[in-house]
């Protein structure tokens, strides 16, 4: 799987172990209200890059089987996101045709090329807030073989480019789906 090596058998989880800026982000998803006040998209990156730090850390979490096809789908892409899925692929897992596989996607409102996308991109900027990975070897994991495509795809998912989240020569603050200039840089436009 690359760079994040999965172990045999669960790990309690703990802070003790976790860098302090995680930590900080574990104490602020644990406060009542904190993730309900903010929109339904940042809490979700927030709780994604903590569930990222966790597995950084050695945690293994709990699978659980989800009813919806959906769920199912995105935690097995999870399991391999630079694998190269493809809707066959997928509906063989599942012992099923890939119209069926279409048509239970369908009903739950959604599509198998947008869950892919979706849950590489979130897998992607995971890694870059919580790594060091060079762009390259990030776009390999979550299966682009070319950095010039990812860095595109991730430009039209959340509206920057994949350097600027890391930090280059401007300041921005992680929010997740939404990443927005902070201090003086934006004070200055």
């Amino acid at each position: 799987m690359g760079s994040i090596a999965v172990p045999s058998r669960p790990v309690p989880a703990g802070t003790s172990k976790l860098p302090e800026e995680a930590a900080v982000l574990f104490d602020y998803c644990c406060q009542p209200g904190n993730l309900t006040r903010l929109p339904g998209a940042i809490a979700k990156a927030r709780l994604m890059e903590l569930i990222t730090w966790f597995a950084l850390c050695g945690a293994v979490l709990g699978q659980c089987q989800s009813p919806r096809f959906e769920d199912r789908l995105r935690q097995m892409i999870e399991s391999d996101t630079a694998f190269d899925w493809t809707l066959g692929h997928a509906a063989r897992s599942f012992n099923m045709s890939e119209a069926t596989l279409r048509r239970k996607l369908g009903a739950e409102n959604t599509g198998f090329s947008e869950i892919l996308s979706d849950t590489r991109m979130n897998r992607a900027l995971g890694l870059i807030q919580t790594t060091t990975l060079p762009m390259a070897q990030v776009a390999l994991e979550v299966g682009y073989d070319s950095p010039s495509q990812f860095a595109a795809r991730f430009k039209d998912r959340f509206g920057v480019n994949p350097r600027h989240v890391r930090g280059g020569s401007e300041r921005f603050e992680r929010i997740g789906a939404e990443v927005e200039r902070s201090g003086a840089d934006a004070l200055a436009q």
